[in-house]
């Protein structure tokens, strides 16, 4: 990956304002994902920060440069403000407008007590997860649905059927993978429903193993 596209990156963001993400909070998180649908061949998640720049972060690069884009955005007042919980960005609304003043009421209701806490989270190969929600042309596996979004890209969220955080310790390969939509991927991470192979949508390229779908009816969903 060269400079000039982590250059070329950070300026189409503030460029527009970052206007194909939905409007409202979005996690840091969900961020990066929006940002990896829309320009896939800028963020190369081997470029890692740690080894290009100042700031020693060991994530890629490219994370570097949204960040950049949004401070700059919020500096300047462009639509992107940061929200009341941490990590949290809101896109499209003004700058005083808070995540718990979007639902519609006139009275505000009082701020939640909050507790920092620190988390562990095992990185995953988002160009593989990338690369099967396109085979799915982003359709779900489960339901078959689809949200397209309002400039013409689409969502999807990739589900590790095997976790791969302890004590799952599952492996990131594409037969452990499901496309999901979020209602689907949180069933689906609490042991809400159970999976049955020969129900989910398929994909000549993309063969589920058994083995995952017995796991996640045996530990997640029976737990």
């Amino acid at each position: 990956m060269a400079r000039d596209d982590l250059r070329a990156l950070y300026h189409a963001l503030c460029e527009t304002h970052f206007e194909f993400v939905p409007r409202g909070a979005h996690h840091l998180h969900n961020v990066y994902a929006f940002v990896q649908d829309r320009y896939p061949d800028l963020c190369d998640d081997s470029y890692l920060c740690s080894d290009n720049c100042k700031s020693g972060h060991n994530s890629p690069e490219w994370q570097h440069r949204v960040r950049a884009a949004l401070d700059y955005l919020k500096r300047k007042a462009k639509g992107v403000h940061s929200g009341n919980e941490r990590s949290f960005w809101v896109f499209g609304h003004s700058a005083r407008t808070q995540p718990h003043q979007l639902i519609g009421n006139d009275i505000e209701p009082p701020l939640p007590e909050r507790v920092e806490t620190t988390t562990f989270r095992v990185l995953r190969d988002t160009a593989l997860a990338r690369k099967t929600k396109g085979m799915h042309d982003h359709e779900f596996q489960i339901c078959g649905l689809a949200i397209r979004l309002p400039d013409g890209s689409s969502y999807a969220e990739a589900h590790h059927i095997q976790p791969l955080g302890a004590p799952h310790d599952g492996p990131d390969i594409a037969e452990n993978i499901i496309i999901l939509c979020p209602n689907h991927h949180a069933m689906c991470d609490y042991g809400v429903i159970a999976l049955k192979l020969h129900e989910l949508r398929e994909h000549a390229e993309h063969k589920i193993d058994p083995e995952y779908i017995d796991y996640h009816n045996s530990v997640i969903f029976s737990s």
